[in-house]
């Protein structure tokens, strides 16, 4: 699918743009279809010096790690799997003791793409068939294509791949795939219930009813990057970080729903014979992660940026694009699904992207995220991760400008949606500034709060004897080998997620606390 005449037509800019010859920073030209962050958005100072220091001061093995410069475990080191299964359970608050399982389920990646090959290597065969929610991640195909299975209704050994169209909110998606699969005639899998939204919608481990036996897919794995969790639901299968600290690192993790499932995928020959994928980039983001670099100011500076120029483009969007439009996304992640007009003006999103490409806006139709190129219907994806707010807000202008000419050039009604466009303040932006809070942060606030309540109980109880001022005392932070998300010790020390540092949080308790009110 990725390499496609059609595919390739759609998304490539005008010969004559600047962008053809590579320049997507230029002012004629602006790029609503890359998915990877600005490069103001790369966290280079914090790289450099967790870079610097693994080198210099490399962090103690276990007795089944390796060097950091030598190939890697085929699972990845243990101390980083073990310090990624404690962040876990702080980020998603997960209660209950810590058990070695938890480390050996996860293994470390080189990122969602080549994952996701290493999966179809490894845990299919001729029968398997594979179901995709549409719209997806608009290269999957290749990927697909490469593991054996056809997109296109040739059977290749009997593997097949089936779209589900789903591009409404009241759309059943877990109706649309069981019927689906009850069609099939040598299927043996049946997906768990689920919610899902093309760009922000987290698959829970726990599922409201239990399927029956072999009626479970092995691996659920989703592609597109988030930055909220606003149903609480615990981590999908698969990450990638490097989608936060910068797409040319290559690292994520696997979190399969048992150690001999993953090991299955660790037994792949590219990785007996090369090592753990991002050997050393794990190794020092791990250190990030445990000095809790990744969430402050990493992750609080991608989730408010991206949440600015979500909103700037949801307010775009509705003084710029014809009434009955509708937009999906926006609760997470790089992507807006937008639904050019209503059902009944037939909008053509592959002539509009064409169009809009020679107006210097460069958008991705609908059909590139549909599997074997389908028609994509009014549809098609913007992001918000690589242009900045203005730019955006004048990119949608022109995409509006096109809109318009194209309902003209074929007759029918333009009028935007009055009442939308008066809106100054999109929904994104009137979210509360709780809400941006990285997750592992909200956790840290509520188990220091929890610590000074418990010193004033205590002193309280000893009489009122030095009364602990709120925020004066020292709060230790948890050691890689301790469990995440434990709970509060009846001590004036807490646990907090990351190694090696005991600092004083007065101030910064104060400065916490005003921002928060």
């Amino acid at each position: 699918m990725a390499d496609s005449p059609e595919l390739a037509q759609a998304i490539a800019p005008p010969a004559d743009s600047a962008a053809a010859t590579g320049d997507l920073n230029s002012k004629e030209t602006i790029n609503l279809l890359v998915g990877h962050p600005s490069a103001r958005l790369f966290p280079l100072t914090t790289l450099e010096q967790h870079f610097s220091r693994t080198l210099l001061n490399p962090p103690p093995l276990h007795e089944r790690d390796r060097h950091i410069l030598t190939y890697g475990p085929d699972q990845g080191q243990y101390t980083v799997r073990r310090s990624l299964s404690n962040y876990l359970r702080a980020v998603y608050d997960i209660q209950g003791e810590w058990t070695e399982e938890e480390t050996e389920n996860l293994i470390v990646t080189g990122g969602a793409s080549s994952t996701l090959g290493e999966v179809l290597k490894r845990c299919t065969d001729e029968k398997t068939h594979t179901i995709v929610v549409e719209p997806t991640y608009f290269l999957v195909g290749g990927i697909l294509e490469d593991a054996g299975f056809s997109i296109d209704g040739n059977e290749k050994g009997g593997q097949k791949v089936f779209g589900v169209p789903w591009l409404s909110e009241e759309a059943d998606l877990a109706g649309s795939v069981e019927t689906l699969v009850q069609s099939l005639t040598n299927t043996d899998s049946l997906p768990p219930r689920y919610q899902a939204k093309p760009t922000s919608r987290l698959l829970p481990r726990a599922y409201p009813t239990a399927p029956p036996p072999r009626r479970l897919y092995d691996f659920i794995l989703y592609l597109t990057p988030t930055f909220s969790n606003p149903t609480g639901l615990t981590p999908p299968p698969s990450f990638s970080l490097d989608s936060i600290l910068g797409p040319g690192l290559r690292v994520g993790w696997l979190e399969g729903p048992s150690p001999d499932l993953v090991a299955q995928v660790a037994q792949s020959g590219v990785i007996k014979s090369g090592g753990s994928m991002g050997h050393f980039n794990s190794t020092v983001i791990r250190q990030m992660l445990m000095k809790r670099a990744v969430d402050v100011p990493v992750l609080s500076q991608l989730m408010m940026t991206y949440k600015l120029r979500a909103g700037a483009l949801e307010r775009a969007v509705a003084r710029n694009l014809p009434r009955g439009s509708t937009l999906l996304g926006g609760k997470g992640g790089y992507f807006f699904y937008l639904g050019i007009g209503s059902e009944s003006d037939n909008v053509d999103a592959d002539e509009i992207t064409t169009l809009a490409r020679e107006e210097g806006v460069i958008v991705l139709p609908g059909s590139a995220c549909m599997l074997g190129g389908r028609n994509g219907g009014r549809w098609v994806r913007l992001a918000v991760c690589y242009e900045e707010e203005k730019r955006i807000v004048e990119g949608v202008e022109r995409l509006g400008r096109v809109v318009r000419r194209w309902y003209e050039e074929h007759g029918k009604e333009w009028a935007v949606d009055e009442e939308k466009a008066k809106v100054e303040e999109p929904r994104i932006l009137a979210m509360r500034y709780e809400e941006l809070v990285p997750p592992v942060e909200k956790v840290n606030r509520r188990k220091r709060a929890k610590a000074r309540k418990a010193e004033e109980e205590k002193a309280a109880r000893e009489g009122g004897e030095g009364v602990i001022a709120e925020g004066s005392q020292k709060l230790a932070s948890v050691p890689s080998g301790g469990a995440g998300g434990a709970a509060a010790s009846s001590g004036a020390a807490e646990e907090e997620v990351g190694e090696g540092e005991v600092k004083e949080e007065g101030k910064e308790e104060e400065k916490e606390e005003k921002e928060e009110k």
